[in-house]
């Protein structure tokens, strides 16, 4: 378990067995909190529950026994909410000669001594056990590798998680990769890591749900096998601590208690859920306002222009280039004073040749990555020979964020912060970069998160409008700071249909504000693939940008033949807006995934937790996509309960589609009510405003329920109380609407108009003129 390797890369030990044991005679259980040391070592272990269901397995060495500075991820603030970790809940404990066993609710914990093994019990049912395999390793020094196995335990177990990856939602058997990497074009290949990396994942069936967490942010190996009645996975890392999550719970339950272990999704400000224009290739300020142009000439729905590469002075962050952009504020001024908005990018380096006064800023105060000899690490990219900011130096992020402080409007996109270096073996830094008081190593998938950080509290100290800012890399903990999506993907139809399955995976993940580039980045597309790609992109992408390579074929929507069909589909999404705003807020709230698998909410039905191009939105639309274009129609099987297409038509069970590129199928779940906009104007701010039609669908027993989340849409505001949750009910003939028990009595929120009531049951639909509000309580009889 402690011996060093010669002969072998680490990662190569990813099978290798080691067996252990607990010494019987150190075990001991204070403080709700069981602590043993192993045999022939100064390894410990720690065992506690911290939320209902929830354990923690901690392994580290004994004391100052090594000289190795390894990353902590659980104690980082930053990453991990430290009054949850640190919370232990009340445990019983029974002693046996060769094993403890640890009882808290009816969750329980049997700790083998020799050999060492973990068993989790949910009452008398095992659902789970670290180091069946015998797997746990813990090896010291600077050439560390850290591991341990987790096994599940039922038949036909499926693993879904490990975000951000390229499969399935259910991941099959083999080895993974997890260390984030510019991944430019990324393909479908099993092991291959892309831009960002969470080690979390879902083991779920019928019979079983629990939930793995491995806290580390060095570069990481997953490898998942089936054994008999079971399914394992054997995380190995190259540095870090053994630090285990284990949650027993649904799993919705296990989304839930991640995230207050990692942090809530952020609160999105409404303008960030509609439609994003972009492009790498918007060379001049007058290519830019010629875009903004037209897309009103056409009266399209838009609410953030983003401005990549070629704005930006010698390709180095926060400076226009005065050549290409003479007037920065007039472009800025033609977009906000229509309330829209645009975002920035500002990379993580910065150039050394130049007078870049953030440069001389950090040299002087020694804000930058390091080399091993203490000498600032140089490297190639975008501007040239560059340097790195060193988010994990406290006055480096101070730094950062009184920069974006300093902006005084616009949003930023933190691309290229995996961090990417050009010209060495995977783009990446060295990993003896020094990275504060550690190396790039140990600290390499977190880079990206202390970024977004860095720019959230920024942002944050600017004013008193929510934070935005879009992160390609990520890691647990990403959430609270900031928008992600897929990074660089292809234009194929594998591309468009995989987005999906990368979503859902994320938002289990609890990255939950997340979208793949509309259309594809790297290649051209066709006019009739766009439309496809609109459509799944406005019902199952919460960020909603289109965005593309300079060398691909402009795909600016008034430029297609379908200009109008694309404006139909956008403006969908524009309709729906107090439907994903409140999803959103839930989100935040309750950690709610917006964008889910079915199993999600289906988890007693084997069926649903094969589906992995199908999904919910929010529990209320259900969305499904083919990679088939040979047929005009096909079968769609839909879940449990009545569903209602977009023209009002009710099925259950099988139900035969069309087959083309002009629409996918889409389903409202019967037993919902939302409110759906009546008029779409240019942008979600003013489109908010509009009156709305409150939809009533009616499931099997004439019944069905909603709630709308109403604040300012824009200020931090609402986390001082000023906010409202309404519920609508419709039982009996009567529509009743009044206050959720969860929402702040007395705030004063804008108001939201309703005009219209229509219920839609199986086989009619009853439509009724009204004047109310959302925000009032009333009852009406229809």
């Amino acid at each position: 378990m402690f011996s060093k390797w010669f002969g072998k890369k680490w990662y190569q030990r990813i099978g290798e067995k080691s067996v252990s044991s607990i010494d019987s005679a150190s075990t001991s259980v204070a403080e709700n909190s069981f602590k043993a040391k192993f045999v022939d070592s100064k390894l410990n272990v720690e065992i506690y529950s911290f939320i209902n269901g929830c354990f923690r397995v901690r392994f580290q060495l004994e004391g100052e026994e090594e000289q190795y500075n390894r990353f902590d991820v659980s104690k980082s603030d930053i990453l991990i909410n430290q009054q949850v970790l640190n919370t232990k809940l009340q445990i019983t404990n029974n002693n046996f000669d060769d094993k403890c066993e640890l009882t808290s609710n009816s969750y329980k914990v049997i700790i083998y001594y020799n050999p060492f093994k973990l068993e989790f019990y949910d009452s008398d049912k095992l659902v789970s056990t670290i180091n069946d395999e015998q797997q746990l390793l813990f090896i010291t020094g600077e050439e560390t590798t850290v591991g341990s196995d987790i096994s599940f335990h039922g038949s036909n177990v499926r693993i879904s998680g490990l975000a951000e990856r390229v499969t399935p939602n259910n991941i099959a058997d083999g080895t993974y990769q997890m260390t984030n990497v510019d991944a430019y074009g990324f393909n479908d290949k099993k092991i291959a890591s892309i831009y960002g990396n969470i080690p979390f994942i879902i083991a779920h069936s019928p019979e079983l749900s629990c939930g793995f967490f491995w806290a580390n942010s060095s570069e990481t190996y997953v490898n998942l096998s089936t054994k008999d009645q079971s399914r394992s996975a054997r995380f190995l890392s190259e540095g870090g601590f053994a630090d285990c999550f284990i949650f027993i719970c649904k799993p919705l339950k296990i989304i839930q208690n991640y995230c207050e272990l990692t942090g809530h999704p952020m609160m999105p400000p409404l303008w960030s859920l509609g439609y994003h224009q972009c492009r790498w290739g918007y060379k001049t300020q007058a290519i830019c306002e010629e875009v903004i142009s037209n897309l009103e000439k056409e009266n399209f729905p838009f609410d953030c222009f983003w401005l990549d590469l070629d704005h930006l002075k010698d390709r180095s962050p926060w400076h226009y280039n005065p050549k290409t952009f003479p007037n920065p504020d007039h472009l800025e001024s033609l977009l906000l004073s229509k309330s829209r908005q645009f975002v920035r990018l500002c990379d993580c380096h910065l150039p050394t040749s130049g007078d870049s006064p953030e440069l001389k800023k950090c040299q002087e105060k020694n804000l930058l990555i390091k080399k091993r000899d203490n000498s600032i690490y140089h490297g190639l990219c975008w501007p040239g020979v560059s340097c790195w900011v060193d988010f994990f130096n406290p006055e480096a992020r101070e730094f950062w964020s009184e920069r974006c402080k300093q902006q005084e409007n616009g949003y930023f996109w933190n691309d290229m912060n995996e961090p990417s270096s050009f010209g060495i073996m995977n783009k990446s830094l060295p990993k003896d970069c020094r990275t504060g008081q550690w190396t790039d190593k140990e600290t390499h998938n977190a880079y990206a998160t202390y970024q977004s950080f860095s720019t959230f509290n920024g942002l944050k100290m600017r004013d008193e409008k929510r934070p935005f800012s879009l992160s390609r890399a990520f890691f647990s903990g990403t959430q609270k700071y900031a928008f992600v999506w897929t990074g660089d993907n292809g234009s194929s139809k594998t591309h468009m249909m995989k987005s999906l399955s990368m979503i859902a995976n994320a938002n289990i993940c609890g990255v939950t504000f997340i979208g793949a580039d509309v259309g594809g980045f790297s290649h051209s597309i066709d006019d009739e693939h766009l439309v496809e790609w609109f459509n799944v992109a406005c019902w199952t992408y919460p960020f909603f940008r289109e965005h593309c390579i300079f060398t691909a074929k402009n795909r600016e929507p008034y430029l297609s033949k379908y200009k109008d069909l694309l404006k139909e589909i956008v403006e969908r999404k524009y309709k729906f807006l107090h439907f994903w705003y409140t999803a959103a807020w839930r989100a935040h709230q309750y950690s709610c995934p917006i964008v889910r698998p079915l199993f999600i909410d289906f988890p007693e039905l084997d069926f649903e937790h094969d589906r992995s191009y199908e999904v919910l939105i929010d529990s209320f639309i259900f969305f499904s996509i083919t990679d088939d274009e040979n047929n005009k129609q096909r079968t769609v099987k839909l879940p449990p309960g009545l569903w209602y297409d977009i023209n009002n038509k009710c099925s259950n069970g099988e139900v035969v589609v069309e087959n083309d590129f002009k629409s996918n199928p889409v389903f409202f779940r019967g037993g919902r009510i939302v409110l759906i906009i009546n008029n779409v104007v240019e942008c979600t701010k003013k489109t908010i405003q509009q009156p709305t039609t409150l939809f009533v669908y009616l499931d099997e027993n004439d019944s069905a329920k909603g709630d709308v989340y109403i604040d300012d849409y824009e200020t931090s505001q609402f986390e001082n109380g000023i906010w409202l949750h309404k519920e609508f009910k419709f039982e009996n003939s009567k529509l009743i609407c009044s206050e959720c028990e969860d929402s702040p009595k007395n705030a004063t929120v804008p108001v939201v108009n309703i005009t219209k009531v229509v219920v839609v049951k199986r086989d009619t639909t009853v439509e009724k003129e009204v004047s109310l509000t959302a925000n009032e309580n009333w009852e009406i009889s229809i």
